[in-house]
């Protein structure tokens, strides 16, 4: 009783189906959250004891805004104060490239660097085939605070929200999450979410398995890593 006390309050496990924080996140990994990276959240009520806040650039997990009850990962791109905005669309994969404004100040264009390596989109499984698992993407580095990351996208993405997505200031207690890969649902759809709704940090995978590729041994206890 002891030890599943200890695992209620300091760890939990969320299972990934979809690549909306693809590459960091693929698809089948199964990733224990660490529910102490932010401070001590009391049960219920959400509120928390000692921590430092929820810093811009950092992998959350994040009770669903839409009310399933299960846990996604996401990335906090902007926080109470911050101002959010997007430009035009980047190039041929159409994503609109975020603009932020910290605390008042006008927004600024995001800065991505293109990346160099390969990059493969990684698709759920029930899109996916034994003849074409992977669709190609691309991606680039972009910054959140202090922190650096890859995001990616499938060329001809669009969106989500049809193009419509939310702008403006982020209230008290909330922050502006986006996805990694930026075909996924997130912020841009929700608008701004409840701190009290972050339950921890994605911190390292379990154990993986794909439905196509089978158990995947090279990521069981892989440290998840931002560094792009």
């Amino acid at each position: 009783g002891l030890l599943l006390l200890v695992w209620i309050f300091t760890t939990g496990l969320a299972s990934v189906k979809q690549p909306h924080m693809n590459p960091v996140v693929e698809p089948g990994d199964h990733v224990v959250i660490d529910r102490l990276a932010f401070g001590l959240q009391l049960p219920l009520i959400g509120v928390r004891i000692g921590g430092s806040g929820i810093p811009r650039g950092e992998r959350v997990a994040v009770l669903d805004p839409e009310g399933s009850g299960r846990l996604l990962l996401r990335r906090v791109f902007a926080v109470a104060g911050d101002r959010v905005s997007f430009g035009p669309p980047a190039g041929p994969a159409r994503i609109r490239q975020p603009m932020l404004g910290l605390k008042g100040n006008p927004p600024q264009p995001v800065v991505w660097g293109q990346w160099p390596g390969p990059c493969v989109y990684a698709l759920a499984a029930k899109q996916r085939s034994k003849s074409a698992n992977y669709a190609r993407c691309r991606a680039f580095v972009e910054s959140a605070g202090r922190k650096s990351y890859r995001v990616s996208y499938p060329r001809y993405g669009e969106p989500p929200g049809g193009g419509k997505v939310w702008e403006g200031k982020v209230p008290a207690d909330k922050v502006y999450l986006l996805a990694d890969n930026r075909g996924g649902k997130d912020s841009r759809v929700w608008g701004p979410v409840s701190a009290r709704r972050i339950k921890g940090r994605p911190a390292v995978v379990l154990w993986s398995h794909d439905p196509l590729e089978g158990i995947r041994w090279h990521r069981f206890g892989k440290g998840l890593t931002d560094a792009p």
